[in-house]
C-alpha cells in the first residue's frame, strides 16, 4: 500500500513538472516535424494576421500539439517555451539537415536535389557574369502584414481563412535547393533584364496583389517568401524561380486593364511555382554521362561527396536548363495549361474574379502581333489558352467586388 502511494506521488510530481516546463503529455506524444522555410513565425491563433509568439529556423524540430484545418499547434522542441499555430504546408515530416552535403547520394547530387546552399551560392557567383545584387534587391521587396491586411479589407478580397489544396508532387528537391536554385535563375536572367527600381509605389501594389493570393492558396509562404520585381523591358513577359521570385515585365503589366488582370498574371506564375515546375526540369532531366559521373564519383566517399566544385557542375547545368526554358523554349503546353487551370482557382479563393484570367489573355491576343518574342516563343498562343480555360472558369462563383478596387488600380498606375 505505501509503494503505490509511493508510486502516486512520483507520478503527480512529474506531471507537476510537465506543467511548469510548459511541456503536456499530448506534445511528448505529439508528431515530431521540421520547419521547411528559412523563418516561421508562430501564431497566436489560427489567423494569418494574429500576434506573433516567436520565431523559428529553417530545419528545427517541433512537436505538433493539434491539428485544425490546414493549421498545426506546434511546439519548439530546442525552445520549450515557444508554440503556436502555422500553416501545416511549413513544416515536413522529412528529416532537415541545414547545409548538408556530406550524405548526398549519388542520384541526389545528379538531382540537384541536395546540398544547394550558400556555400555553394558563393563558389557559383565566381565562375561566370550573374546578377546576384538585383536579386537581394527583389527580396528586400516585402509587404508588412498591416499593410497587407488593410490592402484585402479596403479591395474586399480574402484572409486565407479557406482551404484551397494543390495537388503537386514534393519531389527529390529540398526547399533550401530549390531557393538557391532560384536565386541562381533570377540572377541570370537579370544580367540580360534590368529591375526597374522607378515606380516603387506599382512595385508595392504588385507585392500586395502577390501575397493576398499566395496567402489564399495551399502553399501561402516558401523557403524565403514571394517577391515581385518589375523588369524594364517592353517585352510582354513574366518569369517566376523556384526562389519565390516574379519578374513582370512592364510591357505586359501596359497589356493589364484592371487589378484583377495583374492578379491573373501573378496567379498564373505562381502556379507554375506552387505546381513546381522548374523544379520538374531538373528532376526529370537526363543529365549528361559526364554529370552522372561526376555525381557518383563525388557519392564514393564523404570527403568527395562535401566537396562544393562538384555540386557546382550540376548547379550549372540545371540553372541554364531552367533559364532556357523560361525565356527561350518556354514549358510544356500541358505545364501552361496546368498553371492557366490553377490560377483559376488561385483567383477564386482570393477573391479576384476567375475570369480576369481570359480577360488578361484576350489583351494577349491583341498584342501578339506587334509584340514578337517574349510569350509568343514561350507560352502556347493565347487563343489556344482561352479555349482550354473558358469552360473551368464559367465552374467558379465569386461576389463581383472589382469596384472597390478601380481606383488603387489606377492611382497605382500613374
Amino acid at each position: 500500500m505505501q509503494e503505490t502511494s509511493i508510486k502516486r506521488y512520483l507520478v503527480l510530481v512529474f506531471l507537476g513538472v510537465l506543467i511548469i516546463s510548459g511541456v503536456t503529455p499530448q506534445s511528448l506524444g505529439g508528431r515530431i516535424m521540421y520547419v521547411a522555410i528559412k523563418t516561421m513565425s508562430l501564431k497566436s491563433s489560427t489567423d494569418f494576421f494574429a500576434s506573433n509568439q516567436g520565431d523559428l529556423s529553417y530545419g528545427d524540430q517541433v512537436a505538433v500539439l493539434q491539428e485544425r484545418g490546414k493549421w498545426l499547434e506546434v511546439r519548439s522542441i530546442a525552445q520549450a517555451p515557444i508554440s503556436g499555430w502555422t500553416v501545416s504546408t511549413n513544416v515536413t515530416a522529412k528529416r532537415i539537415i541545414p547545409g548538408d552535403t556530406t550524405s548526398a547520394s549519388a542520384r541526389e547530387i545528379a538531382l540537384a536535389g541536395k546540398g544547394f546552399n550558400a556555400a555553394v551560392e558563393n563558389t557559383y557567383k565566381a565562375k561566370g557574369r550573374f546578377n546576384y545584387a538585383d536579386v537581394d534587391l527583389v527580396e528586400s521587396l516585402g509587404v508588412s502584414e498591416e499593410d497587407l491586411s488593410a490592402f484585402i479589407v479596403e479591395g474586399h478580397l480574402a484572409k486565407g481563412d479557406a482551404y484551397m489544396f494543390i495537388s503537386a508532387s514534393t519531389g527529390e528537391i529540398s526547399p533550401e535547393a530549390a531557393y538557391y536554385m532560384g536565386r541562381a535563375v533570377g540572377a541570370t536572367i537579370l544580367v540580360t533584364y534590368k529591375i526597374d527600381t522607378e515606380a516603387p509605389q506599382l512595385t508595392s501594389y504588385l507585392n500586395k496583389i502577390c501575397n493576398t493570393i499566395a496567402i489564399n492558396s495551399s502553399k501561402p509562404d516558401i523557403y524565403n517568401g514571394y517577391h515581385v520585381a518589375i523588369l524594364d523591358s517592353p517585352e510582354i513577359n513574366a518569369f517566376a524561380t523556384s526562389g519565390g521570385h516574379i519578374f513582370i515585365t512592364r510591357g505586359l503589366l501596359e497589356c493589364a486593364n484592371s487589378e484583377d488582370t495583374l492578379a491573373a498574371v501573378i496567379a498564373h506564375e505562381l502556379a507554375h511555382l506552387q505546381l513546381r515546375h522548374s523544379m520538374e526540369l531538373i528532376e526529370m532531366n537526363r543529365l549528361t554521362q559526364s554529370l552522372q559521373e561526376i555525381a557518383e564519383a563525388a557519392a564514393k566517399s564523404a570527403a568527395a561527396a562535401a566537396k562544393v566544385q562538384d555540386l557546382t557542375l550540376t548547379f550549372d547545368k540545371s540553372v541554364r536548363n531552367i533559364v532556357d526554358t523560361m525565356v527561350m523554349t518556354g514549358y510544356s503546353q500541358e505545364q501552361e495549361f496546368e498553371a492557366d487551370t490553377t490560377a483559376l482557382s488561385l483567383l477564386a479563393s482570393a477573391g479576384y474574379e476567375p475570369s480576369s484570367l481570359i480577360d488578361m489573355l484576350t489583351v494577349l491576343e491583341q498584342n501578339q502581333a506587334s509584340h514578337p518574342g517574349g510569350f509568343n516563343k514561350t507560352h502556347p498562343a493565347p487563343a489556344l489558352r482561352i479555349s482550354h480555360t473558358k469552360w473551368t472558369a464559367t465552374r467558379y462563383s465569386v461576389p463581383d467586388t472589382r469596384a472597390f478596387r478601380r481606383d488603387r488600380f489606377r492611382a497605382a498606375q500613374e
